[in-house]
């Protein structure tokens, strides 16, 4: 649950109650403040991802870099692992320029940490990162220690956990794609290579496409699954159907009869 704001009945050196446009500025002032977070974030992300492995800028140099600011326990003894959130702030400081790199010397970390960092600082940065890095540098440590984390968190949750998920189901439906396959040794090779055909003639790239059944399809009513966007279909029709739903029932009356 998250408080509404409200003003103070009485301010803290008990002097007189806020106005409401004092309120409405003190207010406006917050909101700023979190929008801007949002943004360093955002770009402190986008900054990071070009350093991943497969990113634009990743390579072998890069990949101490990256899997020391994203989990940094792994890196550190017992002890400084208290510690992590500060040492993922020293290294950002000193790959974006703002500190020097005898700054991470203290971090018990492999040599071939202290060339990753040196190595990212390197890199050409793009306009938006290095105006971020001049914010950023503007700001204290603690701030931007903040941002750090939250930078790292997100990647985490929603790239790399993400990805490692992904790794595992493609792996399992490998298993069973092997499975079903070899009890229907009738489905060969020009059989999968027709059913592809279809789906590469409606422009799909995925097998699992937001398109209605034909069942529904064919009752021509405005109920589509996906909740398309209303178009014109001729005749002075109009249908609720997403456009790869046309799209599909036109391909089926074209080469399918269901009848």
């Amino acid at each position: 649950m998250v408080r509404g704001l409200r003003r103070y009945a009485v301010s803290r050196g008990g002097g007189a109650r806020d106005s409401r446009e004092q309120f409405k500025a003190k207010v406006l002032r917050l909101r700023k403040q979190f929008e801007q977070f949002n943004v360093d974030v955002s770009e402190l992300c986008q900054w990071l991802m070009a350093l991943r492995p497969d990113g634009k800028k990743g390579c072998d140099a890069t990949k101490e870099f990256w899997e020391f600011f994203l989990e940094p326990e792994g890196f550190l003894e017992e002890a400084e692992k208290d510690n992590s959130d500060r040492y993922r702030r020293m290294v950002l400081d000193v790959a974006a320029g703002m500190a020097e790199q005898n700054t991470i010397c203290r971090i018990a970390h492999p040599e071939r940490l202290g060339e990753a960092v040196a190595g990212v600082g390197k890199l050409p940065v793009t306009e938006t990162a290095r105006k971020l890095f001049e914010r950023l540098d503007a700001l204290g440590a603690s701030q931007r220690q903040v941002l750090a984390k939250a930078a790292a968190e997100w990647i985490v949750a929603r790239y790399l956990r993400g990805y490692e998920n992904w790794e595992r189901q493609l792996e399992e439906w490998e298993k069973e794609k092997g499975v079903w396959e070899s009890e229907r040794p009738e489905l060969g090779e020009r059989v999968r290579e027709e059913f592809n055909e279809i789906f590469k003639g409606l422009d799909i790239r995925i097998k699992k496409p937001r398109v209605c059944r034909w069942e529904r399809l064919k009752e021509g009513k405005d109920d589509c699954d996906w909740a398309g966007e209303r178009i014109w279909v001729g005749r002075g029709e109009w249908r609720n159907h997403a456009a790869l739903c046309v799209k599909y029932k036109k391909f089926c009356k074209r080469s399918i009869s269901f009848e």
